[in-house]
């Protein structure tokens, strides 16, 4: 019984240490379809603007996401 406390503290602590996440909020399929949704947001709300910096913030934003570690 000890050990299941300890495993569930630990896990606790680091949920704690790292923060709520999308993926860990929504799963990783709700996270990518969030995403997705945020994206097409920001796209038509730039394309209202449509200047030469919204361009460089678009490309900004689609490294971010496609970006790997």
């Amino acid at each position: 019984m000890r050990r299941k406390n300890n495993k569930i503290r630990e896990a606790k602590k680091k949920e704690e240490k790292s923060g709520a996440t999308y993926p860990a909020l929504l799963g990783l399929d709700g996270a990518m379809q969030t995403l997705n949704q945020l994206m097409q947001q920001a796209k038509s709300n730039l394309d209202l603007i449509s200047s030469t910096h919204t361009k460089h913030l678009w490309e900004i934003a689609q490294y971010i996401i496609k970006r790997t570690y």
